[in-house]
């Protein structure tokens, strides 16, 4: 049962069987040698205001310490659990699907191995999607590159009345991947059945639009983008889908595979949205680049 109070207070009550869990969030971390960043990332999850969480974290067989990282960090809080797989997959879908098998939650959150959260994230979303009763919403995302202390902003405190939102749906979707990072999204377990992220080494970088495409085409007409920084991306030079040339790459071969009702895309829509998704991103990069001189400005200004 949920009681949404004024103000925007989130009240959970709370089923303690095995079977159902009102309100449980099960939130994914694939790992694959971490070791450097994770210890923050799940720090950011433990801090959440909304305490009501499972979290799942899959190793990809790491040859760091991430083993001895994941072990203390089970034994720290009993919320978190850890799948380790016994051979390495080379793409996040599949420990994430490996999560998903295991999850008992209502909702779904992923998180990246190097991201952050605010301590607002779970919360802000679990409270959004039941006031609006929908299925998926994800956030805009702060990038930053290895300094926490240009962060430190990020965690102050957020009222719910403040924040704005847009709506998604399949076709928008198509234009361009609006949801910048995968660590932003929350969705009912509901919505993604028995749908998985694709596997297929061909897709690897763009795994998760692909899986976003397919749930917004078969059960999300709608989603919602939360007009709130809920989550601080971490830069990495040697990140893959930095490449600019290889993500332009990948999305062409996607639209060239994609198919809608069963049907390939026809020529002309793979050029319009080969066209918007080149548009798009070149916006969304100047975009970042403004933000993040903004709250540089602000921290060190």
């Amino acid at each position: 049962m949920v009681v949404v109070s004024g103000g925007g207070n989130l009240i959970m009550k709370e089923d303690k069987s095995d079977v159902c869990h009102i309100g449980l969030v099960s939130v994914i971390i694939p790992n694959y040698n971490g070791s450097k960043t994770l210890q923050d990332t799940v720090e950011s999850v433990i801090k959440q205001t909304y305490n009501n969480w499972e979290l799942i974290i899959v190793d990809d067989c790491s040859v760091d310490n991430s083993s001895l990282i994941i072990k203390e960090l089970c034994e720290l809080d009993d919320r978190i659990s850890n799948i380790k797989l016994i051979k390495n997959s080379g793409t996040p879908a599949v420990p994430r699907n490996e999560g998903i098998d295991k999850t008992r939650g209502e909702f779904i959150a992923f998180l990246d191995a190097d991201d952050i959260w605010h301590p607002q994230k779970l919360e802000l979303q679990v409270y959004f999607l039941y006031k609006h009763k929908t299925d998926f919403c994800f956030t805009q995302v702060l990038p930053f590159k290895n300094n926490l202390e240009y962060i430190s902003k990020f965690s102050e405190k957020i009222d719910f009345k403040n924040i704005t939102y847009k709506t998604l749906n399949h076709r928008v979707l198509l234009y361009k991947n609006f949801i910048k990072s995968g660590s932003s999204v929350m969705v009912s377990r509901n919505a993604i059945g028995s749908l998985r992220f694709n596997e297929d080494p061909k897709y690897k970088a763009i795994e998760d639009y692909l899986f976003w495409l397919n749930l917004h085409q078969l059960s999300i007409p709608k989603s919602y983008n939360l007009k709130a920084y809920l989550v601080a991306y971490r830069l990495s030079d040697t990140s893959i889908s930095r490449s600019k040339l290889f993500m332009l790459r990948q999305n062409i071969n996607l639209y060239h595979s994609y198919q809608i009702n069963g049907k390939y895309l026809g020529i002309i829509k793979k050029i319009y949205y080969l066209l918007s998704y080149i548009i798009l991103s070149l916006y969304l990069q100047i975009k970042y680049i403004i933000v993040r001189l903004f709250v540089k400005l602000s921290i060190y200004g």
